[in-house]
This record gives structure tokens, sequence and C-alpha cells, in this order.
């Protein structure tokens, strides 16, 4: 570089995450304020992390971009596990129930779930009164009445979990009980190893919200709001990516967020001696 020495590198601990992710969105405030044409770059090791960020961006209202992938509550696995907490609170919900039906797979094909609306139309009911309606009436073959035998426990179980006091323990319910977290692992894939980071920060953003005083139903409507946008530009202000999306870029600012045992470097890197 030409550009002679910039400014010394300041290092600040933290009490947790949720404290770091306002202590950034303050210093990009007065940034902002103090500095009209600056470019800021927050920048972290892996994807999860961007969800307390962008909670605290949103709540200072500072616009930013996220790059390398979609915002947290937009993500397919988080979609997944939020439609899973919604038909608990909402058994009629049609929606929610369609996306998750068969996620993870469980052996409820699309020609099952046609059977269920073609009923559903014809009666004037739910699908999941249609599921309820074809157990008593056992008019599908035995192996799909037996996975909808599997989902309906499924969903009966989260129905109860959903009364637990503490949100966190609701959405590991769940996880444990849908078997994301089990289908993510059996792929032994890295992008199913970032995935499982997601849902696990899922349930501390849950439990955060809990302490907040926030009801379920307020966290699920707070998710619902959240829109994404994955494209670089040039001209924002403030951007959120990992470290490895920002090879190559320049900020004016930049905060490296999240420096701690297990994340950077992350712990599945730990032994990699080119790490």
């Amino acid at each position: 570089t030409d550009k002679g020495q910039g400014d010394r590198i300041r290092v600040i601990e933290v009490e947790d995450a949720e404290e770091e992710g306002l202590f950034v969105a303050g210093e990009i405030n007065s940034l902002l304020q103090s500095e009209g044409d600056t470019s800021i770059g927050v920048l972290y090791r892996t994807n999860a992390q961007s969800r307390v960020f962008e909670e605290a961006l949103r709540r200072s209202q500072i616009d930013y971009r996220l790059v390398g992938g979609f915002s947290f509550y937009e993500r397919a696995e988080i979609k997944d596990a939020l439609a899973y907490a919604r038909l608990a609170c909402n058994l009629r919900d049609d929606s929610s129930l369609t996306r998750i039906i068969n996620t993870p797979a469980r052996g409820i094909g699309n020609s099952t779930l046609e059977t269920l609306r073609s009923s559903a139309r014809q009666r004037g009911q739910s699908l999941w009164e249609a599921i309820e309606s074809a157990l008593v009436e056992r008019t599908m073959a035995t192996r799909s009445l037996k996975a909808l035998q599997d989902f309906h426990a499924t969903m009966r179980g989260l129905v109860e979990d959903r009364e637990k006091p503490d949100m966190g323990e609701f959405f590991q319910s769940i996880l444990s009980r849908s078997k994301m977290l089990e289908a993510l692992r059996a792929e032994n894939l890295p992008e199913s190893e970032a995935r499982i980071e997601n849902l696990q920060e899922l349930v501390t953003a849950a439990a955060e919200a809990g302490d907040r005083g926030e009801t379920l139903s307020e966290f699920l409507d707070h998710a619902a709001l959240v829109s994404d946008t994955d494209n670089y530009d040039e001209k924002a202000r403030v951007t959120l990516m990992t470290l490895h999306s920002a090879k190559g870029l320049e900020f004016n600012s930049v905060f490296l967020v999240g420096f701690e045992e297990g994340l950077f470097p992350h712990r599945m890197s730990v032994q990699d001696d080119a790490s």
C-alpha cells in the first residue's frame, strides 16, 4: 500500500454477542453521522453470525447490505423451523404445513399431499383436518398413513411444547422433534454444518427475544417482516459479509467481529495446519 499508516486497531471486549451487536451498531451510527461519504464493513467468520448485527442495525434504523447469502430469516432452514413454529401456533395454517410436511424427508410425497388437498377441498377442511380424517378413516396406503402418523405426532408434541416458558427451549424442541439437525448431520457436508449453525443461532435469537419480553407471536411476526438482499452494492455505506467474501474489497472502516474460541479460527479448522 502507498497510503501510509492508518489508525491503530482497537480491541474491544464485550459480555456477549448481543452486546457486541449493539456496540458495533452504535459505533457505525457515530461514523455515519461524522463522515458522510464513508464505507463500513462488518466482517465475520460464518454467515450464522450475521443475525446479531442485522438485528442491531435494524433497531438503530441503519440501512445495510448483506453479501454472500440471504438475510438470516430468509435462509431456507430458518424458514422451515419458523414454519414448524407457526403451525404449532395454528394447525390450520396450510401454507406452513405444506412447507414442512416432508421437511426433512419423511416419506410424504406429492401424490399424498395432493390427495390431502383434494379431500380438504371436498370437505371444506384445512390440510391438518384432512390428515386427521385420513388417519381415522384409514383411506391411504399403509406406508403413507405411517408417515402421516409420525408427522401428526411430531406436531402434537410441538403444540404442547409451545407452552414452554422459555422460547429458546421451544425452538430447541422444534429442531429435536422434527429431526432437522439429525438429517443435516447425516448429510455430512460443509454447507450442512453452516445450516446447523444457523438453526442453533435461531434458538439463541428466540431465547434473547423471550428475555426481552417478546411473545412467540411477536417473534414470529418480526421474522416475517425481514426481507432478503444478497447483491453487493459499491455505493452501500454499511456492508455485512464473511471474511472470505471480503477478499479484494476495501472499506474506510472495518469491524472484525466474533473473535472467540471456536469461531475464529473456526472449530472445524483448528487442526488444519494450513489455517
